[in-house]
């Protein structure tokens, strides 16, 4: 079975080529990279492992990932993710030097391409979504065609008319298109990858201003015990650099060390849903309920979840795409000793 990889609307010339055929009649469930031999993926496949395998497509984007460092953090099966992954095209496609200049430039592309990532693993549909990167992208989608196909794109924008008089002043901006994402993903035991025809623009990474916490000895779970010492989920976090409003008040209160000695659940707003804000850790951490997996969190829909500080908070939605008090929440990392740490797109209040 070969599937079509590539929903043609908005991709380049050079995409088209390497279009597939569909041959509905002989489905068996595997995937077929583009230009390459049938693979199925999943157990013992990681992301990194299936973009690895399609080095005719990926190679390029495979490189840029190990030089900004995320390989690790997106190789590690106990975090999930959905990338949308620029074809090695779509590099190529890129201004003369514009490539090189990304390359050199290790926070540049590291933004970048974590705006190319999206926490959590769940079929793609048209809405904004917070990237890893903690910017905002919005998944458009076409009108169905005559066969009921909806074709999703990302990253476009509309034009932006100059307004001098505006405070503060706003500069003209031309539109972008936005770039149809592949058709199909690429399943692998910790995500999914959907090709992209074109190298997505990045806003600009949020700036994170921490503020040093207070330590206040006997409070529950244990508080101050931030060290400076940064444990294995806490850098997995770190890695994934969207996240560190939070974890510096959350390691200040109650200390990150935690996340890998305890089976607790814990939910990390972005950067971009703290703006800033100075909030109580204690109203993220579950620590009665103790760890609670997916299925553990689905089963709770309909009711609510208490934190330690002993709030409660409504939980509602379908596996996949589960909120906690109106907020989405995705499963980013796992600790050693059971603790399940979920993104939300929010402050719980």
């Amino acid at each position: 079975m070969i599937k079509k990889i590539f929903a043609v609307t908005l991709m380049s010339a050079s995409l088209l080529a390497m279009g597939c055929s569909s041959d509905d009649d002989d489905d068996d469930g595997a995937t077929t990279p583009v230009g390459g031999e049938e693979i199925d993926f999943g157990q013992g496949n990681n992301l990194i492992d299936a973009l690895t395998a399609d080095a005719d497509n990926f190679s390029t984007l495979v490189g840029l990932l190990e030089s900004a460092g995320l390989n690790d953090t997106l190789g590690n099966v106990a975090n999930s993710f959905t990338i949308l992954a620029p074809t090695n095209a779509a590099f190529e496609a890129m201004e003369a030097g514009a490539l090189d200049a990304l390359s050199a430039d290790t926070a540049m592309l590291k933004n970048t391409l974590q705006y190319h990532v999206i926490p959590g693993n769940a079929a793609l549909a048209a809405g904004a979504v917070t990237t890893a990167a903690g910017t905002e992208l919005t998944i458009a989608a076409s009108e169905p065609d005559a066969d009921g196909v909806v074709v999703l794109s990302a990253g476009g924008s509309a034009e932006v008319v100059a307004d001098p008089d505006a405070t503060p002043p706003v500069e003209a901006v031309a539109a972008v298109p936005a770039t149809a994402i592949a058709a199909e993903a690429v399943t692998a035991e910790n995500g999914m990858i959907y090709a992209l025809g074109a190298v997505l623009a990045a806003p600009p990474a949020p700036v994170v201003e921490e503020e040093p916490g207070e330590e206040e000895p006997g409070e529950e779970p244990g508080t101050g015990t931030g060290s400076g010492e940064m444990g294995a989920v806490q850098a997995t976090i770190a890695g994934l650099g969207s996240f560190g409003q939070f974890m510096g008040q959350y390691d200040s209160g109650i200390g990150a060390q935690t996340l890998d000695d305890q089976a607790w659940t814990l939910f990390v707003p972005s950067d971009t849903a703290m703006n800033g804000a100075t909030i109580d850790p204690q109203d993220y951490v579950v620590v009665d309920a103790g760890a609670l997996d997916g299925d553990a969190l689905l089963a709770l829909v309909g009711g609510k979840v208490k934190v330690n500080s002993q709030k409660e908070f409504d939980v509602a939605g379908v596996a996949g795409a589960l909120t906690v008090n109106g907020h989405a929440v995705a499963e980013i990392a796992t600790g050693a000793a059971g603790a399940v740490i979920y993104s939300i797109e929010g402050l719980l209040e």
